[in-house]
């Protein structure tokens, strides 16, 4: 049985994101990474695209029963990512501790690692649950690591958990993370909710951008 981590994720068809998932199909292919990026069906929202990070990133577990890397389909990555390769711990994210412990970036779920234990199946099955409790009860944006931070605080030993380095969920036009990255950046993220939030909820018409190759999309989000 293969142990190495495979990088997934998933993008919504129909979005800009399938240009975005093309550049992180080609950096893992740079870099050796194996990989499984999925289109799937619009769910009727950005936050209820966004929360089915959870259950997917669950069955993905329960399909493969080897170790998971999850970045974001906007991401790419710049180089190998050896911490993730080689990480022993139930799970691996990034938690901001240069904001409060309410702040919606306090947990950031752009680039995770999901080992295949039992610990890790039940976080994510409680991050499940509470991205469902909030999409059912809030009328507003449902942010996937708000539901998990909120997880992770009740439940603060369920798993081991070692925390990744800036470098790894590398916000590129963030100015916080330019200023506190301290080594090559392994994991760059593009935002491209910036522009599918709006084409998803039915707010910008998608042909506005659709003649844009992903290049310009990142530029575009950029400046």
């Amino acid at each position: 049985m293969n142990q190495s981590p495979l990088v997934v994720s998933y993008y919504t068809e129909g979005t800009p994101y399938e240009k975005e998932a093309q550049d992180l199909k080609a950096s893992c292919e740079k870099f050796n990474l194996e990989y499984e990026i999925l289109p799937v069906p619009n769910l009727g929202s950005w936050s209820a695209n966004c929360c089915h990070k959870a259950e997917f990133l669950l069955k993905k577990l329960e399909e493969h029963k080897r170790p998971l890397i999850w970045t974001d389909a906007d991401s790419v990555f710049m180089q190998t990512p050896k911490l993730l390769l080689e990480c022993h711990a139930d799970v691996a994210l990034r938690i901001n501790d240069y904001v409060e412990i309410n702040d919606k970036a306090k947990i950031l779920t752009g680039t995770m690692f999901f080992n295949n234990t039992a610990s890790s199946k039940k976080l994510l099955q409680l991050w499940k649950k509470e991205c469902e409790k909030l999409l059912q009860n809030s009328n507003t944006i449902v942010f996937d690591q708000v539901a998990l931070r909120k997880v992770v605080l009740h439940y603060p030993t369920i798993v081991e958990m070692k925390r990744l380095p800036i470098s790894y969920v590398f916000i590129v036009d963030n100015p916080e993370d330019k200023n506190r990255v301290h080594s090559d950046v392994v994991v760059a993220h593009y935002q491209a909710s910036r522009i599918n939030q709006k084409i998803i909820d039915g707010e910008l018409v998608s042909t506005l951008v659709d003649n844009l190759s992903s290049a310009e999309l990142k530029d575009l989000r950029t400046k």
